[in-house]
């Protein structure tokens, strides 16, 4: 059990110190902080526990629960900026083939009248 609450304390002190760095605009450090989350998360769920000593952990697991609201705006701001990006390109894709030939410079066309 003292592994579980190492773990459950390591998560809890990713997850602050991931809110203080929020205001960055770095991918780098969410990509980061995610796959370190994942990896103490699959570590809880490989813990062997009876439904009483889960029960021990429901405030520290409460406690972190309530900073998801906060992560999860972060993420919904990243795909947003990404997706504002992706837009922004595809547009640019768009008003250039309207510039760009689309017909044979060689082609011949033959109008037969009756």
């Amino acid at each position: 059990m003292a592994s579980l609450d190492k773990l459950i304390q390591a998560l809890e002190q990713e997850t602050v110190s991931f809110i203080s760095k929020m205001d960055v605009d770095d991918t780098s450090v969410v990509e980061a902080f995610l796959s370190r989350r994942e990896t103490l998360i699959r570590c809880i769920l490989n813990e062997k526990l009876s439904l009483a000593e889960k029960e021990n952990y429901r405030n520290s697991i409460d406690r972190i629960l309530q900073y998801d609201e906060l992560v999860m705006s972060k993420f919904l701001e990243i795909k947003e900026k990404a997706q504002a990006g992706m837009n922004k390109v595809m547009s640019g894709k768009i008003q250039k083939n309207g510039y760009e030939a689309s017909y044979t410079i060689d082609s011949v066309f033959i109008d037969k009248r009756k």
